[in-house]
């Protein structure tokens, strides 16, 4: 049984950060298509080093689709898969914690399994190319207090599992069924970098309509 372990040593930052950085090449091999979330790395002044699975915390993965209305009515054929997040929560410091990673503005349900995604700058006026990505990473705790939320620099992605097929006459996965498998790495700034390996069952759609 995984367990979860989030170290935070503020006093310790410049020390122990110092470790990180590089070219986000991953060190982490997948482990499996069980659901799981492990990070190891540096960020924000802290260690980072989670390994859970569903036996010790909630995992969950967020599909987001954009979906086009032609005359008043949503046309789910011409639905754009744009996001997908994983997120993790789980009892720390007497109080739920909420881990995710978000891969943003790519299509993971037309990527091949075994491709490596390229993890660019968030630029608002640049979408990533095919085969780039928006890597985010977060965490916050129940009562909001200690939060976290940046964009990686460089890094890469590697799709390890895709599962789940669209409904007919719709590209849209229905909820609860599929499930993804990601290992990367990602680099936030010269000292701050972070590796992983993730399986979500993606229970839940966001879908926004646009007229």
């Amino acid at each position: 049984m995984r367990s979860a372990l989030f170290l935070s040593v503020p006093s310790l930052a410049l020390v122990v950060v110092g470790c990180g950085g590089g070219d986000g090449g991953t060190a982490l091999e997948w482990a499996g298509a069980e659901p799981h979330f492990v990070v190891q790395g540096f960020i924000g002044g802290r260690e980072i080093d989670i390994d859970v699975d569903d036996t010790t915390a909630e995992i969950g993965c967020v599909r987001e689709y954009v979906v086009p209305v032609v005359d008043g009515v949503p046309d789910e054929s011409m639905a754009q898969y744009v996001e997908t997040e994983v997120d993790v929560t789980f009892e720390y410091m007497g109080q739920p914690y909420n881990f995710q990673f978000e891969f943003k503005e790519h299509d993971l349900q037309n990527t091949t399994v075994g491709d490596v995604i390229t993890v660019v700058p968030r630029v608002e006026t640049e979408l990533p190319a095919a085969d780039e990505i928006w890597l985010e990473f977060e965490w916050e705790s129940e009562d909001e207090v200690d939060a976290f939320e940046q964009s990686a620099q460089q890094g890469t992605v590697t799709l390890q599992l895709f599962a789940g097929t669209p409904a007919q006459g719709s590209n849209i996965i229905p909820e609860t069924e599929g499930s993804v498998g990601l290992t990367g790495s990602g680099v936030w700034s010269a000292t701050e970098q972070l590796d992983f390996t993730l399986t979500a069952v993606c229970d839940t759609n966001d879908i926004e309509y646009l007229e």
